[in-house]
């Protein structure tokens, strides 16, 4: 009887430590934006200065990044998930010191007059120099029938959507774009950071497609550049396929990285199972 209540207790006590850990590492769907980095943080505005990354057909988009540090320049690129459409080329963003420390770059458009209204998924980079940054994301106009994306995924059978990773998981990306029915010869991810420090910098080797759906997996744990905790980095995705003059698809997301899973309470666990068995 004593035996059977420790193993109860036993049993109990690994399941609950098993909870835990599964509790610390779940990704979720972080609302954004913002995305803030220490003091920067990058923002969409509509016109009621409400963040959000969603706009309507004819609606001023108000996209800035507040730094703590004062660039002698700043300018924008906005394109379609091709580039083959470019809408904003280098435009210089307007520079307001809060006169508090920190530096505000801006730029504001009109979804009708600068998109034509047309609903789709938009990706944009703000590069600064003198110091070196950048930033780069997306927002969404109306509802597209067919909108090409890029989302991220905590796991393989693409069910349940996040922007946070463990920076020792692995990231699961789908993009829709082109589809010409030849295969894929340009397969390409970056992950960098606002610092403009390239952390994954290579090719992708999993891709598998199917009708212009593109779906492969970018591991984490082995960075060119440690990660940084708790930041936000900018991912980009570039697909191209034979035959093509264009880019299939190109365009980027922001994703946090977590810190890395407790394999110390993870060993506890595997070494207590071996016990009660």
């Amino acid at each position: 009887m004593v035996l059977i209540a420790q193993n109860i207790f036993g049993y109990t006590l690994v399941w609950l430590t098993v909870f835990l850990i599964l509790l610390i590492q779940i990704p979720v769907m972080a609302a954004e934006p913002p995305y803030t980095v220490d003091s920067r943080t990058l923002t969409l505005l509509d016109g009621s200065s409400t963040e959000t990354k969603v706009f309507s057909t004819n609606e001023n988009v108000t996209i800035q990044f507040i730094d703590t540090i004062q660039h002698d320049f700043a300018d924008i690129t906005l394109e379609d998930y091709t580039s083959s459409t470019t809408y904003l080329d280098k435009q210089t963003m307007t520079e307001t010191d809060n006169g508090d420390g920190t530096y505000t770059y801006s730029y504001t458009f009109n979804t009708n007059t600068l998109l034509g209204g047309v609903e789709d998924w938009y990706y944009f980079f703000i590069d600064m120099k003198v110091p070196k940054a950048s930033v780069s994301a997306n927002f969404v106009v109306g509802a597209a029938a067919t909108p090409h994306w890029i989302k991220t995924y905590s796991d393989s059978s693409y069910t349940t959507e996040t922007d946070e990773f463990n920076m020792s998981g692995t990231v699961y990306v789908e993009v829709v774009g082109n589809d010409n029915g030849n295969s894929v010869s340009q397969k390409k991810v970056t992950i960098t950071d606002y610092d403009d420090v390239k952390h994954i910098n290579g090719s992708i080797t999993n891709v598998t497609l199917s009708s212009g759906v593109y779906r492969f997996a970018v591991d984490l744990f082995t960075p060119s550049n440690p990660f940084t905790e708790n930041w936000w980095h900018s991912l980009l995705i570039q697909l191209k396929q034979s035959g093509s003059g264009d880019q299939s698809f190109i365009g980027y997301k922001q994703i946090k990285i977590l810190p890395a899973a407790p394999d110390g309470a993870r060993k506890w666990v595997q070494q207590k199972w071996r016990e009660l068995d």
